[in-house]
């Protein structure tokens, strides 16, 4: 049998991953994009992964900190890729927030059940978010080369 411990580790290594993710993301949006709105809803949403384990009775946030183990983390020395341009930060950040947000749905179904349909209504949303910052992405990037 798989330990509690070991699954708070996974939950709490795709919750880093996401919200990094969607930081890199943000970033983009402000900085690059410029969009108030856009940048305002994946800052919310990134707040609300971690808020809506805090505020979930049965689920033992502190669990998260006192199981993680990145000094013995096989996946710690992995080395990624290099990006070219915005766009390819943006995909990958977005591939990086979903499948975590994926295995935060799965997960979180052995510790606290309730848990796993917010992450999929989050999962979701990520879905809806990235199709409107990969448009408004294109169309700044293609708009300015063509001037």
């Amino acid at each position: 049998m798989i330990s509690l411990e070991k699954i708070y580790r996974i939950i709490d290594a795709n919750l880093n991953r996401a919200t990094e993710g969607l930081r890199v993301i943000e970033d983009v949006v402000r900085f690059i994009l410029n969009n108030a709105h856009l940048w305002g809803e994946i800052r919310r949403t990134r707040h609300s992964l971690v808020k809506i384990m805090k505020e979930e009775a049965s689920f033992d946030f502190h669990k998260l900190i006192t199981c993680r183990d990145s000094y013995n983390d096989v996946g710690a020395d992995f080395k990624e890729e290099g990006r070219e341009g915005i766009e390819n930060i943006i995909r990958a950040n977005f591939r990086r927030v979903e499948e975590a947000e994926r295995s935060l749905e799965e997960f979180s179904k052995l510790i606290t059940p309730s848990l796993s349909e917010k992450f999929k209504k989050i999962r979701f949303q990520t879905y809806s978010l990235e199709k409107r910052v990969e448009e408004k992405l294109y169309n700044a990037l293609h708009n300015k080369q063509k001037s």
